[in-house]
């Protein structure tokens, strides 16, 4: 398990909850931890402008990109290679290997608060202050769908289940959206949503809130 942490670190913890790594380097709040697909390295992003590749099993910095702006989240790619990572407004997608922008995202006008790719590794989706999220063709690099939450309610979370057929957004509440038709299948009442995501063949949406607890509802 990773938790990123006001605290300028990332940790890594085992089954049984002991600590197995720190993560440093870092001079902000780190804003998002992600597991590349190998399980074996994760990147942190962080406020200080910069994101790092570490190795988990010795906790080492592998490699760090040259500040560039203050990251908000970030998302690794199922394929391991691509890294998608969210600003004050745009979302920027890098080849981790030569740690090169290779695409930007600037549709939403206030801070990118999460992302999500599909399994299948086509799409992107991303959620905002601006209570927007937007969906993105990655083979055409462009916004295919956006939906606009009911009551101006700025996006915290979003997550694509395993087969890509839903998508789960967290707010006001957890909302569950078809992906082809981008229709509502499900409302649920959950406080102030930090964290969605989907149970083995979407059967179920977990959500933590602000409350400090985790609810879990059958879909």
């Amino acid at each position: 398990m990773l938790s990123a942490s006001a605290d300028k670190t990332a940790r890594v913890w085992g089954t049984d909850g002991a600590q197995l790594q720190t993560l440093g380097g870092h001079t902000a709040e780190v804003t998002a931890v992600t597991l590349q697909a190998t399980g074996d390295y994760c990147v942190t992003a962080s406020l200080d402008k910069t994101w790092a590749l570490h190795d988990l099993a010795s906790g080492g910095t592998i490699l760090r990109v040259a500040p560039q702006d203050a990251y908000t989240c970030a998302a690794f790619h199922p394929d391991g290679l691509i890294l998608g990572t969210g600003t004050a407004s745009v979302v920027r997608i890098w080849d981790v290997k030569s740690q090169a922008n290779v695409a930007n995202f600037e549709s939403h006008t206030a801070a990118v608060t999460s992302l999500a790719f599909s399994e299948n590794g086509y799409y992107l989706a991303t959620g905002s202050v601006d209570t927007t999220v937007k969906v993105w063709d990655l083979r055409k690099l462009k916004n295919i769908h956006t939906i606009a939450e009911d009551g101006a309610t700025p996006i915290t979370s979003v997550a694509f289940d395993f087969s890509g057929q839903f998508l789960a957004v967290g707010g006001a509440g957890v909302r569950v959206y078809e992906s082809k038709g981008w229709g509502t299948v499900a409302r649920f009442e959950a406080g102030d949503v930090t964290g969605v995501g989907f149970g083995k063949a979407a059967s179920m949406v977990a959500a933590g809130t602000s409350e400090g607890v985790v609810k879990v509802f059958g879909s």
